[in-house]
């Protein structure tokens, strides 16, 4: 927790910092419980399967609703929790609360552990995914995110050579989505809109050609037109 309040993302201004330490799957069940009634302010029973509210009636069960929470929390798990958390039958539940809080750290996890959070994450969520990681244990991860992100250091080259896109330090990442990301989108917009023009234009003359030809596959030059 002392490199999240450095790191600025647990703050002092925060409602509440969560934290669950549960070693068996009634601890943790309990504890998301306990998370959930915080946030909400109101007792839901998602976690016993037994009563719905008239929402979560008319959410399909490939997706996590999202409920929208004015305040500032904080989840904080380890891994021992975790790896309950992710469970077949209360990983829907994790992903919902963590999508209440604004910080979610999940410290002391295995490499496994990370890239079954963004496999999570994709799974019911629709949006892109990017995971950062400088060190060999981070390879999964970034493996397993829409966009894998190296950092290079003393850590070593493996999460370098495993990632979309490195650099050198973190703080390039804010320059990465921001500048070169747009930049890259609009690059293939354009390159998309003269993809279809060239082969439009290439087609529509030897389909044309085929009529004088009576589609009898003559060639109409000796020399191919090429578009660079």
């Amino acid at each position: 927790m002392n490199i999240g309040y450095s790191c600025h993302m647990l703050t002092d201004d925060m409602n509440d910092i969560f934290v669950i330490s549960g070693r068996t799957v009634t601890e943790v069940r309990e504890e998301l419980r306990k998370v959930k009634e915080a946030t909400l302010g109101q007792s839901r029973s998602l976690f016993n399967g037994h009563q719905f509210s008239e929402k979560m009636n008319d959410i399909k069960l490939e997706s996590v609703y999202e409920e929208t929470v004015t305040s500032e929390y904080a989840l904080v798990i380890n891994g021992h929790s975790l790896a309950h958390a992710l469970e077949a039958d209360m990983e829907k539940d994790f992903l919902e609360i963590a999508c209440m809080c604004k910080t979610v750290i999940c410290c002391r996890v295995t490499p496994l552990q990370k890239a079954q959070v963004v496999e999570l994450v994709k799974k019911y969520k629709k949006a892109v995914t990017l995971a950062i990681g400088d060190g060999a244990n981070d390879i999964s991860m970034i493996k397993s995110a829409h966009i894998g992100v190296g950092i290079s250091g003393q850590e070593g080259m493996q999460a370098v050579l495993a990632s979309d896109y490195s650099f050198s330090q973190f703080r390039y990442l804010q320059r990465l989505l921001l500048v070169h990301g747009r930049w890259s989108y609009f690059r293939m917009c354009k390159f998309l809109c003269y993809f279809f023009y060239k082969n439009f234009a290439f087609t529509l003359v030897h389909f044309w050609f085929g009529f004088f030809c009576g589609f009898s596959a003559q060639v109409s030059d000796n020399v191919s037109p090429s578009f660079t």
